[in-house]
């Protein structure tokens, strides 16, 4: 008798398995394509408001749109403190429209840095010229990796390494992804000091590498996703004359690298 059903049982099993394995799948997709559209809440002009008015809880109001749209620019009712009420617009602001750092910063960026810092993250500045941050392109809201250059302890020749990956920059010198870039003039835009935010054994690192040897900023594109590896990466003398990373560098689309003789 239960010979006689069997494959039916087995139908049914399998079945079940090709719709759970669809479920689950149909699941997965689903959370791809929501990322990024769940909603958060925003500050957003209760009212008209014009230039030189001040910030007042009466003329603000909240909304939600997708966490798309809400980029670290715009203020979040967390962000609603001291350092925002009271302050006057330096642009006109319609009513519907968000409210950002740039409508009433100017030269300063935010007068707390803490307040944008993540928790368990640290912010930590390093020391850079032109030549070490990318020429000065370098801007707040980048992302970058950094390297050091210093003498090798045991073996004493020069070496290369890349620190970190990835790594968010909060300022350049003065100034921060609030100021308004341009209501300052370009002398002010110089600086000698990057601001990044990293992990407090992170920061631990670079302030270690910095007094050993020389911090190097490498620019990134911001969708990149890609991060080196296995063991930390490095260059030293060895690898510079005879080529042994050369596999990697021809990952750089139609770039050829020819090697000498």
């Amino acid at each position: 008798m239960l010979k006689g059903r069997l494959p039916l049982i087995l139908a049914v099993a399998f079945g079940l398995a090709a719709g759970a394995l669809a479920w689950v799948s149909i699941k997965q997709r689903f959370a791809e394509v929501r990322k990024g559209w769940d909603l958060v809440e925003i500050i957003v002009a209760d009212q008209d408001i014009e230039e030189g008015e001040e910030i007042t809880n009466d003329v603000l109001s909240k909304r939600k749109v997708p966490e798309l749209f809400a980029t670290r620019s715009v203020l979040r009712p967390s962000q609603l403190d001291r350092d925002v009420y009271g302050r006057t617009l330096v642009m006109a602001l319609k009513k519907g429209e968000p409210l950002t750092w740039a409508h009433f910063q100017t030269n300063r960026g935010f007068e707390r840095l803490s307040s944008v810092v993540d928790k368990t993250l640290r912010a930590v500045s390093i020391r850079v010229n032109n030549e070490s941050s990318v020429g000065g392109f370098v801007r707040p809201n980048d992302q970058v990796d950094i390297l050091a250059t210093m003498r090798d302890p045991q073996s004493g020749d020069m070496v290369t390494v890349t620190v970190l990956q990835k790594v968010n920059v909060l300022a350049t010198g003065n100034l921060t992804y609030a100021s308004n870039l341009t209501m300052i003039k370009e002398e002010d835009k110089n600086y000698s000091s990057v601001t990044v935010q990293v992990l407090p054994v992170e920061a631990e690192m670079l302030v270690l590498a910095q007094e050993l040897g020389t911090i190097y900023l490498t620019l990134r594109n911001a969708e990149d996703p890609e991060a080196m590896e296995s063991q930390r990466s490095h260059t030293n003398m060895n690898t510079l004359f005879t080529g042994d990373r050369g596999a990697l560098t021809q990952k750089r689309q139609g770039i050829q690298v020819i090697r000498g003789k």
